[in-house]
């Protein structure tokens, strides 16, 4: 029998020799795996109210994620053993900040961050709580029909990640379709899943055995297997329902993690080797056509280069207005604080000025130092108070590009399989972090021109108020002029990490296209290559 080891390199070798450059990420995720280092995800999804944060709050022993009757999840949040709490929230952008139990919500709701303003990628939550659960981490997700169409992406795109996938689904409404359509895209990312039926209370005893079956009965029916279904009430008087859980269903789990991590891999091995063979029965099917189908599919190949070179001339249309709006967008941001920035120069610059007698020399280096060490602080202050925001401006620019992107592959895949009569995996693009790089701050001079430095014989009590005056009018040029140089350093940044995204974005559009064109114009000298590495593939059985 072939190790994880050795059916993680033949992927990647047949990958490479192939030109199959899709799988990329989720190889990096096997390989994760693999090192024994990586905790295992078991994430809980369902539906708006279904009971996650508060299924969460029970197994912590404490009210840590917020609930409510409105949607509350806005952001995924993680939460693993640590032997202190911590808490600490993942931005777009790729930092990591400590934050405490009280700024949670300011992140995790939709009420404090609507549409994830503040730019959270994650919060993480550590809690001495969950010793009995060492090497697990378990993952609160939005409700999949959330008002917020944005919190059910978060929730399905947290679905690769997953190792242990627990569906919760209220008695009150046990088992919906969209339920079931859940539980079939989980199984093909998970090797565990487990169906919690939540707020088993609001049923009487018994109503509730008649429940249980009845969801068993449709699982079976609907999947082909049986699935593990345990009801779950947070409520008093209902602590047998929760003992038999954490015994049943988490305990194996936790009581062996490198074991139940090998299952994982396992389970996304196999589904590595059915895409990537996928791929290869594609390029197989091409190799077996006729002459005259051989045309078409070389024809269908230019077609598809052309709608690239489209989808090329598109982003770069979109880049330009991208850029523009997010120029607009950073200098309203940043400029909104000068009528405060203004009055507390005014201030600081005023008391350090009076403080002693000074020749003018004296005051305009004073001056000069003061607005240097004032702004130099104070516009990394305003730089990290609006850091988030311009992080999320960077993530939704790339966002773009994603949409775009994934629409082009979606019907990239769909024409190829139509001609080839075989089934293609549908790769993803998903832009990654991008970090906004520290302000750049500069002073300019107190005076138009230097010869006036020579008045530096002439006391400057003399001229106390009009040298007041004079510096006093400098400072909301020098606030507006350091402002809009900080708006605009930011904004050519954070275009230029757009740019990088609209790039990589390109590029993974291109190597699809690529993948594609090669199986679609496989020719017949090739099918002992492709039969020998499909073989690979295969399971031992089946050679």
């Amino acid at each position: 029998m072939r190790n994880a080891e050795s059916r993680l390199s033949a992927i990647e070798s047949i990958s490479t020799n192939f030109g199959i450059k899709a799988l990329g990420g989720q190889l990096s995720a096997c390989k994760s795996l693999l090192s024994g280092n990586a905790a295992v995800n078991v994430a809980v999804l369902g539906k708006f109210k279904a009971g996650k944060s508060s299924f969460l709050n029970s197994l912590a022993g404490r009210e840590v994620l917020p609930t409510g009757a409105v949607p509350v999840t806005a952001v995924v949040t993680g939460l693993c053993w640590s032997p202190a709490e911590t808490a600490s929230v993942r931005l777009l952008g790729g930092e990591d900040l400590p934050i405490t139990f009280r700024d949670i919500a300011g992140y995790v709701t939709e009420e404090l961050n609507p549409k994830n303003r503040r730019g959270a990628a994650l919060v993480e939550i550590g809690l001495p709580s969950l010793a009995a659960y060492k090497g697990a981490r378990f993952i609160d997700t939005p409700g999949l029909d959330s008002a917020f169409r944005h919190n059910t992406e978060t929730s399905l795109d947290w679905l690769p990640n997953t190792g242990l996938a627990l569906i919760t689904v209220s008695a009150d409404a046990p088992l919906s379709e969209q339920d079931l359509e859940l539980i079939e895209k989980t199984r093909r990312h998970s090797p565990h899943i487990i169906v919690i039926l939540t707020k088993a209370d609001r049923l009487s005893p018994a109503e509730l055995p008649k429940v249980l079956d009845f969801v068993k009965a449709r699982l079976r029916a609907r999947l082909g297997r049986d699935i593990p279904v345990f009801s779950f009430s947070i409520n008093e008087g209902f602590s047998a329902l929760r003992s038999e859980f954490l015994e049943k269903a988490l305990r194996p789990l936790t009581e062996n993690t490198a074991a139940e991590r090998l299952k994982i891999l396992e389970h996304k091995l196999g589904s590595l080797e059915r895409q990537c063979l996928d791929y290869l029965l594609a390029a197989k099917a091409a190799a077996q056509k006729g002459v005259e189908e051989r045309k078409i599919l070389e024809a269908l190949a230019l077609e598809q280069k052309a709608r690239f070179e489209t989808l090329r001339k598109d982003f770069k249309a979109i880049s330009v207005r991208n850029s523009e709006q997010c120029r607009l967008q950073i200098e309203k941001l940043i400029l909104a604080h000068r009528a405060a920035i203004v009055k507390e120069l005014k201030a600081e610059v005023q008391g350090k000025l009076l403080g002693r007698p000074l020749n003018l020399l004296e005051m305009t280096r004073t001056y000069t130092a003061v607005m240097e060490e004032f702004f130099a602080a104070k516009t990394v202050v305003l730089f990290e108070a609006e850091k988030s925001r311009l992080e999320k401006l960077t993530h939704d620019s790339a966002g773009s590009f994603a949409a775009m992107t994934n629409d082009f592959i979606a019907r990239l895949s769909q024409e190829a399989e139509k001609a080839l009569g075989s089934r293609l995996p549908q790769s993803r693009w998903e832009p990654g972090p991008a970090a906004v790089p520290p302000p750049d701050v500069r002073i300019g001079q107190a005076f138009d021109s230097h010869i006036e430095l020579l008045w530096f014989l002439i006391p400057a009590r003399l001229l106390r108020k009009r040298l007041l005056n004079h510096f006093a009018g400098l400072i909301p040029f020098e606030v507006e002029k350091n402002l809009t140089r900080l708006a605009m350093g930011l904004s050519t940044s954070l275009n230029g990490k757009a740019e990088k995204a609209m790039t990589a974005a390109l590029e993974h559009a291109k190597n699809t296209l690529d993948t594609v064109e090669r199986l679609l114009c496989a020719s017949p000298d090739t099918l002992n290559e492709i039969e020998a590495a499909a073989a690979c593939l295969m399971p031992e059985e089946k050679h």
